[in-house]
């Protein structure tokens, strides 16, 4: 977010960048009974995250680009905060 003052008002620039992490699935799950173990080390009570080796190595960061609705939504936002604030 970069703020800037343009003829005595002050201007607001958004740019939201989106990434989505990349998750390898865990190899040998026995079956849908165990789908709570695809992609970490959980159990049927408890959801946790717990990669292997190999899934550590090939997980990452997928760029998607720009979210202008997010960053439309991030300054409507602030704008309702700073009118209250008026």
């Amino acid at each position: 977010m970069k703020m800037s003052r343009q003829g005595g008002q002050l201007c607001i620039n958004c740019n939201i960048k989106v990434q989505r992490l990349n998750l390898p699935e865990r190899e040998n799950i026995a079956g849908s009974a165990h789908a709570y173990e695809v992609f970490s080390g959980s159990d049927p009570m408890t959801q946790r995250l717990e990669f292997s080796r190999e899934q550590k190595k090939l997980m990452g960061w997928v760029d998607l680009g720009d979210d202008p609705k997010l960053a439309a939504e991030i300054l409507n936002r602030f704008e309702k905060r700073m009118r209250k604030g008026l």
